[in-house]
């Protein structure tokens, strides 16, 4: 699985986590390393709004509420046997600015039928078909009774169609190392480990399983400035 800071594998990822593996050896504690929020940054997905597409697996069936979170789609499609996900889209949607380097790729491509876009997806046209009727059904009734998404812009039903796979990459990891409010890291004992300090990415419990967009930048800067007030008080006191 890529990252967002090396979404094609051929540049240069700095997260490491050595960090962590230092100090590790020290004795530091880590937290929620495990809670890993992964985000679809590269594939079939073109808009930037809810309503206007939908999500399909390996068979052509939906498997989720596509208006959710990341986070439930995330694990929705973790949950799916070959985590094949399918987006579609029709004519009618407004698309963003990556479309036509998504169709030059061939990360998206277009059908003027149902019947095309099943075969080139490799799903059974009969049963893609009655997902879309399906949809477009609930669309018109504004409410979904498989899933109970209640937010539709359009029905899917206008050639061309636009689609193409999506992927999930890692985007940020919640856990990292413990520390307290002086952000000084934790070691055995839950004790702080003298004249070691953490903040930002490489520490953990301060988002908790998720965080919401933006907020790790909040969290660089606010113990940043804690961690650099208390180092500067420690030197103070030892003049």
């Amino acid at each position: 699985m890529f990252t967002t800071a090396n979404p094609t594998g051929r540049g240069f990822d700095g997260s490491t986590g050595d960090g962590i593996l230092l100090a590790e050896k020290t004795g530091a504690q880590t937290v929620d390393m495990e809670a890993i929020q992964l985000i679809p940054l590269r594939g079939g997905r073109l808009l930037n709004y809810v309503g206007g597409d939908i999500f399909v697996d390996s068979s052509g069936k939906r498997f989720v509420d596509e208006s959710k979170g990341v986070k439930a789609i995330g694990e929705a499609y973790l949950n799916l046997p070959d985590r094949v996900f399918w987006v579609i889209t029709d004519s009618q949607s407004q698309k963003s600015l990556d479309l036509d380097a998504k169709l030059l790729s061939g990360t998206v491509r277009m059908a003027d039928s149902v019947a095309e876009m099943a075969k080139k997806m490799h799903v059974s046209p009969k049963v893609l078909q009655e997902t879309l009727d399906r949809y477009n059904k609930f669309a018109e009734l504004g409410e979904d009774k498989d899933f109970g998404k209640k937010i539709f812009t359009q029905k899917i039903d206008k050639p061309p169609f636009y689609f193409g796979r999506e992927q999930f990459d890692i985007h940020y990891s919640c856990g990292g190392l413990k520390i307290n409010k002086k952000c000084q890291v934790i070691g055995k004992e839950s004790k702080p480990i003298p004249n070691l300090y953490a903040v930002g990415e490489v520490t953990g419990g301060i988002h908790g399983r998720d965080r919401l967009g933006g907020d790790s930048l909040i969290s660089c800067f606010v113990f940043g400035k804690i961690a650099g007030e208390e180092i500067a008080k420690k030197q103070k006191d030892l003049k």
